[in-house]
């Protein structure tokens, strides 16, 4: 392989350099009130005042643990479910208690 000329030096940027050159700015999205942008350092995630900032060596290891957590709780896990079938149960156990209360009488 060859030297690189210094043309094609300069021309080895971030890969979000071209998008912000042709838009004006770096990729951005937003979903239910916050918005992330990806700049050449870190991931800005925004929502009303606050903004978090997360460096781009932090975010690989967090996305590497989040993804398999999200997967597992997006088929099955309803907190709204979950609380309601615990309620159940307690209720099923308090009435249990009571009627073995009410034989002992």
């Amino acid at each position: 392989m060859g030297r690189l000329s210094e043309c094609e030096v300069h021309d080895v940027t971030h890969a979000f350099e071209r998008y912000q050159r042709q838009r004006g700015h770096y990729p951005r999205f937003s979903r239910r009130g916050v918005r992330v942008t990806v700049l050449p350092s870190y991931i800005v995630v925004s929502k009303k005042t606050r903004d978090t900032y997360i460096p781009r060596e932090t975010l690989v290891p967090l996305l590497r643990w989040l993804i398999p957590l999200v997967r597992r709780m997006e088929g099955s896990f309803d907190p709204d479910v979950a609380m309601s079938e615990y309620q159940a149960q307690e209720s099923f156990w308090d009435e249990a208690q009571r009627r073995e209360k009410r034989q002992r009488r």
